[in-house]
Parts: structure tokens; C-alpha cells; sequence
């Protein structure tokens, strides 16, 4: 320079007038990194500068040449056109009006290594920043940037590391990536302004507003996180007792608005209740610095439709703090009225949730038809397959049964066996119309059905007959016939002769009917493997007790060739179970609503009683929560059908002929009367030209539907 020091300079080419005209070249001597270490830093103070052109042109640019001048190019409007590509050569004395001559020597200048007690102070508040750590503040590459350049200010605290520190606080401040709320956390929501606080909270159904103070907040101002990753607003809040979403709040509605949120707070999740979490920042309507608005957030959601516009109207939600109102708008506020700043906070904890039903539909008790059964949870669920969901006939018990239903352990008289035992149940049944007892699980046997039935008698006690029960399985994976027998002391086995049963001092007692001439022994499961008999059970004591908690368990069973003299096993003839208690179901979470368990009954059920069994831990959510064992009794009962007089004739005469009726049906079921099926004569009828029709029981209005074989 002009005082003989070595600097450097920078250069800059750009039209000097208000649109591509008067190019020329700014200079700058940078002194020190003041001068250039930030954007701003480098663009302030330019010393000087060369116009070299006085006309329209543009697109400048140099190059340091050789010869240590400086070529610059640029086109301009030479001859009254563009385009005209000018070169210029120029000297750096030229450039700045002799201020700077060129050196040979380009050893950079030294830099000021001077320790600054202001950059060493920002340091500091550089580090108290670090300690704001959690929701709305600065996390992931945000702070790894901070942290470095904290790094890179103590290693070298100049005046110069002072003011890029001070760049990297500012950017701090307003820096994007926060921490954000995770899924099944709970959260407080807390509006700002200044330094007065306000947090919304549940009214009763409505979102409110109230002021803060030094109080813990209540339950109602807590909200359980869900979170989407997929969805375009990922953020979903509910209220702490599950009853509701937190929806963009426009209480009491908006006339332009269409699929607003009247009360804040919605019962079912939609467009509405779903919000995105961002940094609120200073401009427009926030009249802040970006430091007073370190850690805060705004809440973005869907206002709703603007009929007016035909748009979707979106926005963060506004606290009006001076009328502690609920407020809405486009964009944030944040001013002696408004607000749009939230401090979010964590409280401890996780949310006390149980899996529990919402509803059931049908609900329990008289019902006129079941086809379909949906239960309703306050979670979404899945289904666990290895649990049972069925539906069984419920029989009353009121002839005496009911002291056999229940629980009874039966014992093993097997040498070897003794001290094992069986645990099956009884229930009350019907069989082909008579009072029957169902007997399950005194097989032992996990997964097979050997149901077979007791018959119930007037003096109360039971008969066991001999019976073929379910096909069995064998080891081999053959089905095969299986069969109760009845024992016989002589090692023989019969399907004619039965047991009596009585209760005696609390245990089921069996002992030989007359036609078993008293030589029956036991009761015993067998099924015909390849032509021979094996023993399915050893569970086979005379005496049932009530089921209890018994120290020896079931031993798990292996097939046994039952040893017998050849032709002395008897014809089996036994009866079969009827399948009447149990009903096909078809069990699935629905697939548009995951919290609906849909239990769809196979066939039309006749009319009684019948209870629906969920077993316990069939229902599963997410986080594991399982449901409770569940019971629904319906009683199915169609009402009574009319009578229907359907005595169609003709008298007069036909103009045509082969006209039949093919079909009646109502519209409504009123009389509980849907259809009237033809009998074969009627369908093969000709009713063309009849004087008289058949007569339905319908009420006014509804609607009758006949069908024929063809028009005319």
C-alpha cells in the first residue's frame, strides 16, 4: 500500500448502475480476517473502485495474468448492441488510482494472535448455551456445528474468534433442528410470551387456556404423544384419559371455515388433530429477537377448508394471552396481544394406559339375528392366533345340572401312573333334545377334541354311554376312529352298556348300570390304529373330584397297545356328538380401524342363548398390553313370523299363459317377515289374469316386491 506495508486485496466485478450498465471493480484491502471472516464482515467497507465501462454491460470477469496485470473481460453494447466482448488489461495501480502496486512477494501477513477477554466472556455464554438441552432446543449436526466452533474459539481466542463465535450463537439460536416429542411420552403444552406463561388444558371436552404459575400442572394439561413417520404432519396429541385428540383449536367455529375443530379437542383422530412441531422464528408478525425465542416451538396443523378460497387453510395454533382466549391464523404471532410460542415440556412417567373395551356392537343381551360382532378397544390391537375367540350354545341348567358344570380332576389307575391326573370341564347341552352334559379335556390330550357327552336323567343322576368321539390323529399323522369305551374286568371292552353318575359328598361317582351285570371297571379312550385298539388315556378313575390345585400334574402320554384276547373286542356302535355347541367364527382386526376386532358367525344361529368366549391374552397391542378373558351373552330371538294367506287363483281369461311367480319379498322386516319362500306347486303355478293375490302382513307404506317369470 501507500505506507509500503504488504496486504492483501480483493476485487470485485459488477455493474455499477441500476441494471446491466457501467461495469467496473471494487478493491478492498483486508487488513486483517475482520475483514472477511464473516459474509457481512467482507461485504461492508470496500475502499474503492474503477468504472470500466460507461455504457450498457454485464457478465464481467478477470484473471491474474503473467505478467502480473489483471485481464478483464466483460460484454457491452459497444455499437449500440450487446454482445460485443471487450478485453481490458489493467495494472493494479490503474484499478485503485495508484493506492496499491502488485509485490512479487506473497507471504501471507501475519494475523492478530492476540488473546481477547471479550472472545474468552463469549466463551463462556457460548457453554451456558450447551446446558439447554431437550424439547425445542438445538440438537443432532445443529449442536455438533455449535460445539465446534466453541472448540475452535478456545483453541485460538482472538478478537477475530471472537466475532465468528458470535456469527455461530446467533445462528444457534435460530437453528432448525430441534429435539421433538416421541411417541407414548406425555407432554405439557405452555404458551409464551415475555415472561408470562399460559397452558391450554382440557375443559370438560373443550381446550382452554390458563395462566401459569408455580403449581404443578394438572392431568388435564397433559397429553400422550403418537408420532407417524409416513404421514405429511407427523404429530398426534391425546388427552391423558385417551377421551380425546388435540385438534387445531377455532372454538366455536368459523362461517368460512368448513371441518374446523369447534372445541380444540376431537373424540376420533382426522385431518384436524394432526400437527408438525417447528422452531418459531423472528419476521412477520414476531416481534422478537431469535435469543428470546431460544427453545420455543409453534404448532402447526390444518385450520380447516376455506370455502370461500377452496383451499385448505394451515397455520400454527395462537394463544390470545391477553384475553386468555384460543386464537387462529396463517402464520405465527408473537406480540403484546398474540402468541404462537410453546414450550413444550416432558413430564415423568409413562402413561398409565390400560387395554380396555370402548364398546360392543351388538351389545350384550336380546338380539333378533348375530351374524356379526364387533368389539371396539381404546388402542389399536392385533390378534394373537395361538389364543381362542368362539361361540357357544348357553343351555339353562335350571333341571339340576348345573351341580356337574364346572372344573373336575380325574386321576390316573394305571400302574406306574398313579398320582397324574386330567383336568377337563363340564357345561350344560342339549343333545338331539334331551338335557345333556359336554365333558372336554379329560384326555389330557393339548389340542384335541375329545368332547363326548353325559345324558341327564329326571333323578339326577347322569348316564355315560359308550360313544365314538372326534377322529384322532396318531403319531404317524393317520386319522383314526376313536372311541369311549367301557371297560370290563375281563379285559374286554363294549359300546353297548353305560355308567350312572351321582354326586356324592362333592365328587362325581360312576358305578355299573344293571346291563353291565356289575362287571365294569373303568371308562377308556381308544382309537383304531391299523386294526388295532391303542390307548389314548390313562385317565380313567370312576371318581371325579372338584378340580383343584393338585401337586401332580398331567404326564404327558405315549401310545399303548391295549392287550386283549383276540375276539373279545365287541362291534362299535356307540353314538356320535352332535355339533351343535360350537360354532364356526371367523375372527380380524379391521383392516380401516385397527382398534375394531370384527368376529364375523358363520351361518344363521336358531334362536337361544349363546356366549361369545375371547380367551385371555387373544387381544395384543403394540407395547404388549394384553386383554382380560371376555364373555358376551346374547340371546338370539327372531320374532314371531305372521301368518301369510296365500291362496292365489284365476278366474278370468287368459291372455297369456306360462306367467309364474318366481319370488315375494318386503322391503322391511317390520313383522319380522323379510320373504316368503314358494312352495314347488306354487312356483309352477300359472298366475296369469288371477283375480286374487296373496295377502302379506306389512305395514303401511312398506314396500312389496313380486316377482314373475317374464312381462306382459
Amino acid at each position: 500500500n501507500e505506507d509500503g506495508e504488504k496486504v492483501w486485496i480483493a476485487l470485485q466485478s459488477l455493474p455499477f448502475g441500476s441494471g446491466r450498465t457501467n461495469v467496473g471493480i471494487y478493491y478492498k484491502e483486508l487488513a486483517s480476517e475482520l475483514d472477511y471472516n464473516t459474509p457481512a464482515n467482507f461485504a461492508k467497507d470496500w475502499d474503492g473502485r474503477h468504472q470500466a465501462s460507461f455504457i450498457g454491460s454485464a457478465y464481467s470477469t478477470m484473471c491474474f495474468q503473467s505478467d502480473s496485470t489483471i485481464a478483464f473481460l466483460y460484454e457491452e453494447e459497444t455499437y449500440g448492441a450487446g454482445y460485443t466482448i471487450v478485453y481490458k488489461n489493467y495494472s493494479l495501480e490503474q484499478i485503485t488510482d495508484g493506492a496499491y502496486t502488485i509485490s512479487g512477494d506473497i507471504t501471507l501477513p501475519e494475523t492478530d494472535q492476540t488473546v481477547s477477554e471479550e472472545t474468552k466472556a463469549l466463551i463462556v455464554e457460548a457453554k451456558e448455551l450447551l446446558q439447554f438441552k431437550g424439547l425445542g432446543y438445538p440438537t443432532g449436526d445443529a449442536r455438533s456445528t455449535f460445539e465446534a466452533a466453541i472448540a475452535a474459539a478456545e483453541a485460538n481466542p482472538t478478537e477475530a474468534a471472537g466475532i465468528t463465535l458470535s456469527t455461530a450463537i446467533d445462528a444457534y439460536y435460530s437453528a432448525t433442528e430441534i429435539e421433538l416429542p416421541e411417541a407414548g411420552k406425555i407432554y405439557t403444552f405452555t404458551a409464551v410470551w415475555g415472561e408470562n406463561e399460559y397452558y391450554i388444558y382440557n375443559n370438560n371436552g373443550t381446550l382452554a387456556v390458563a395462566a401459569r404459575g408455580e403449581e404443578e400442572l394438572p392431568e388435564e394439561a397433559q397429553f400422550v404423544c403418537e408420532y407417524d413417520e409416513a404421514a405429511d404432519y407427523k404429530f398426534q396429541f391425546k388427552t391423558l384419559d385417551g377421551a380425546y385428540y388435540l385438534a387445531y383449536p377455532t372454538i366455536g367455529g368459523k362461517s368460512w371455515l368448513d371441518g374446523e375443530s369447534v372445541t380444540g379437542l376431537e373424540a376420533e383422530s382426522g385431518k384436524v388433530t394432526k400437527f408438525n412441531v417447528n422452531k418459531i422464528l423472528v419476521g412477520g408478525s414476531v416481534s422478537a429477537t431469535n435469543e428470546e425465542l431460544f427453545g420455543l416451538i409453534q404448532m402447526d396443523g390444518w385450520r380447516g377448508y376455506d370455502n370461500g378460497k377452496n383451499i385448505d387453510s394451515y397455520g400454527p395454533i395462537v394463544v390470545k394471552h391477553s384475553a386468555l382466549a384460543l386464537d387462529g391464523a396463517n402464520a405465527p404471532f408473537y406480540n403484546n396481544n398474540y402468541t404462537s410460542a410453546f414450550r413444550i415440556e416432558s413430564v415423568e412417567g409413562e402413561p398409565e394406559f390400560t387395554l380396555e373395551v370402548v364398546s360392543v356392537s351388538p351389545e350384550a343381551g336380546d338380539v333378533e339375528a348375530l351374524t356379526e360382532v364387533v368389539v371396539t378397544f381404546n388402542a389399536e390391537v392385533a390378534l394373537d392366533e395361538t389364543k381362542s375367540i368362539k361361540l357357544v350354545a348357553e343351555v339353562e341348567a335350571e333341571d339340576g345340572r348345573s351341580a356337574y358344570i364346572g372344573s373336575w380332576t380325574v386321576f390316573s389307575q394305571w400302574p406306574g401312573y398313579g398320582g397324574y391326573y386330567a383336568t377337563g370341564t363340564i357345561e350344560a347341552y342339549d343333545y338331539q333334545g334331551m338335557p345333556a352334559l359336554l365333558c372336554k379335556g379329560f384326555t389330557g390330550e393339548d389340542g384335541y377334541d375329545d368332547s363326548f357327552i353325559m345324558l341327564y336323567n329326571e333323578d339326577g343322576s347322569v348316564t355315560l354311554p359308550a360313544q365314538n368321539i372326534a377322529p384322532y390323529v396318531n403319531d404317524a399323522g393317520v386319522e383314526c376312529n376313536a372311541t369311549l369305551y367301557l371297560g370290563m374286568s375281563e379285559q374286554s371292552m363294549v359300546t353297548a352298556g353305560n355308567l350312572i353318575g351321582n354326586i356324592v359328598d362333592g365328587n362325581i361317582v360312576f358305578e355299573n348300570s344293571p346291563e353291565n351285570e356289575n362287571t365294569a371297571d373303568s371308562w377308556i379312550f381308544c382309537y383304531n390304529n391299523d386294526g388295532k385298539l391303542t390307548i389314548l388315556s390313562y385317565f380313567n378313575d370312576l371318581v371325579w373330584t372338584p378340580a383343584t390345585a393338585a401337586a401332580a400334574p398331567a404326564k404327558a402320554l405315549a401310545d399303548v397297545e391295549l392287550n386283549v384276547v383276540d375276539g373279545a373286542i365287541k362291534p362299535i356302535a356307540g353314538m356320535m356328538k352332535a355339533n351343535v355347541v360350537e360354532y364356526n367364527v371367523t375372527a380380524q382386526v379391521n383392516a380401516e380401524d385397527a382398534t375394531q376386532l370384527v368376529i364375523t358367525i358363520d351361518g344363521e344361529l336358531a334362536d337361544g342363548t349363546y356366549k361369545l368366549v375371547i380367551e385371555e391374552g387373544a387381544i395384543v397391542t403394540a407395547d404388549g398390553q394384553t386383554s382380560e378373558a371376555m364373555e358376551i351373552v346374547y340371546n338370539v330371538a327372531k320374532p314371531e313370523t305372521p301368518a301369510v294367506d296365500y291362496t292365489p287363483r284365476h278366474t278370468g281369461t287368459k291372455t297369456r299363459n306360462d306367467r309364474s311367480l318366481l319370488g315375494v319379498e318386503l322391503a322391511s322386516t317390520t313383522f319380522g317377515v323379510s320373504s316368503y319362500e314358494l312352495t314347488q306347486d306354487e312356483l309352477t303355478q300359472d298366475y296369469t289374469d288371477a283375480t286374487e293375490n296373496a295377502v302379506f302382513m306389512a305395514a303401511p307404506g312398506e314396500e312389496v316386491t313380486v316377482s314373475v317369470s317374464a312381462a306382459g
